[in-house]
């Protein structure tokens, strides 16, 4: 008897053991799973964040300002105002290091060909632990970066705009941003990138895409809702590009009553993909060659593991993919990315190479130079 409830206490205590540590080997699907909610604003669902703040604390690594000091110790910079502008020290940098060197000069033709400004939406609360992060990392890249927030700040710089705060006054503040844009900045760019401040963009990829474009038809892109909208809507996260007679078309709506939704509130893409559809600017496929999405309403993890909301499956305009089938190898944006994640992006995209797949010159001349 006494052997047998022995027996029984040592199944248990095994079975238990197994499954914490299988719970330990998974939980992280289904913590990213439980933590994805649906929201509702405006009747347009939103997604809420996944378990990153619960991983952070577990890495007891660097907080945002301890990083950022550590980039500036290492770059020799004394204060925030350099971050995000260029050196010839990073420039060499981004040549030396980047995925194949063989498409450096490419790269570099498209920046001077294909202007791109880009314009982030973010609000003071985010202007030192998100918006900061956008400007050190992928901002750089673009042809000219600026920021529209409800508060100055000399660090980004902020562009000032006087609407109420929140996701409630998005539609406002897009409106705001997009008239200044108009007046100040139409004719220095070709193209007009909006994104949010937990947003990362790759450049070198969305030039690529708009390549085969001109600015001078009316048209925008994005990742592609079909709902509300007959040709559909770009996920306001996810970012979207609008051709310059875009912009053009989408300010003389405004001011046409009954083309574009008046007064600051409503869902910021939603009202200006109406706005689009009524001024005749074209929501394009951006899909690639292979029918895989380039721009993405969330963050990486997400979209390989299929972590999706159900809503999302009913406002996709095209079939949603997971796994390696989610993205197109030349992939523009991701949503809801962390401060730390985008410095990963960044060196897994800038700086890390597989040896033997490139040009290694450099580093053999630097082995010389060691006397290795």
């Amino acid at each position: 008897m006494a052997k047998d409830l022995l027996r029984r206490v040592w199944y248990l205590s095994l079975g238990v053991t197994f499954g914490y540590f299988l719970s330990v080997l998974t939980g992280h699907v289904d913590t990213y799973r439980a933590a994805t909610q649906q929201v509702t604003s405006g009747r347009l669902p939103v997604y809420v964040s996944s378990d990153f703040r619960g991983r952070r604390v577990m890495k007891r690594g660097m907080t945002s300002d301890q990083f950022v000091r550590l980039q500036q110790e290492f770059e020799g910079t004394n204060g925030l105002e350099a971050i995000g502008d260029w050196t010839d020290a990073e420039k060499g940098i981004i040549e030396r290091h980047h995925a194949n060197l063989r498409h450096v000069g490419v790269a570099q033709q498209l920046v001077n060909k294909i202007r791109v400004l880009c314009w982030v939406l973010t609000s003071p609360k985010n202007h030192l632990s998100k918006a900061r992060h956008v400007k050190a990392t992928w901002g750089k890249r673009c042809s000219k970066l600026l920021f529209f927030s409800t508060k100055a700040d000399s660090r980004l710089p902020t562009v000032v705009i006087e609407t109420g705060e929140g996701r409630d006054f998005l539609w406002g503040k897009a409106k705001a941003a997009i008239r200044h844009i108009h007046a100040h900045y139409l004719q220095d760019a070709d193209w007009f990138l909006k994104a949010d401040d937990d947003t990362y963009v790759i450049m070198e990829n969305l030039r690529f895409m708009l390549s085969d474009y001109t600015p001078d038809a009316a048209m925008y892109f994005g990742f592609r809702f079909k709902t509300i909208v007959k040709q559909g809507y770009m996920s306001g996260g996810a970012g979207y590009v609008i051709s310059r007679e875009g912009v053009n078309r989408f300010v003389q709506g405004l001011n046409v009553r009954g083309k574009c939704k008046e007064g600051p509130g409503g869902a910021e893409d939603a009202e200006l993909g109406k706005c689009m559809q009524n001024v005749r600017v074209r929501a394009m496929d951006t899909r690639d060659h292979l029918g895989r999405e380039r721009f993405h309403p969330f963050d990486v993890s997400a979209h390989l593991q299929g972590a999706f909301p159900e809503w999302f499956y009913r406002y996709s305009f095209y079939n949603v993919s997971k796994g390696l089938s989610c993205c197109s190898d030349y992939s523009i944006s991701f949503h809801y990315v962390p401060w730390d994640q985008m410095y990963v992006l960044d060196y897994l995209l800038y700086h890390l190479r597989p040896y033997g797949m490139c040009d290694d010159s450099a580093l053999t001349t630097s082995k010389a130079t060691l006397g290795q």
